[in-house]
């Protein structure tokens, strides 16, 4: 792929890697016994913030998973950067 093509499969990845951090933290914090509320809270404005940080977990705070990107998709993405 070109480049603008490989930019956006190392920009993909990090949104899945992100998607899948919130997601990982929020259950290990509910799991704990810790409202996964004061995750958010105690990550927002510092240095690990971030705008899809925010929307994510707050989509998922409300048990929102609706999807934004195709599994299908996710998948083809990884054999690209594999390949």
């Amino acid at each position: 792929p070109g480049a603008s093509s490989r930019l956006k499969l190392a920009l993909n990845a990090y949104v899945f890697a992100l998607t899948h951090g919130t997601a990982e933290t929020l259950a290990i914090a509910r799991a704990l016994g810790v409202d996964p509320a004061l995750v958010i809270e105690a990550l927002t404005g510092g240095p690990l913030d971030s705008g899809y940080f925010q929307a994510k977990g707050a989509a998922m705070l409300k048990g929102d998973f609706s999807t934004s990107f195709s599994v299908d998709n996710g998948v083809k993405d990884a054999r690209l950067v594999v390949d």
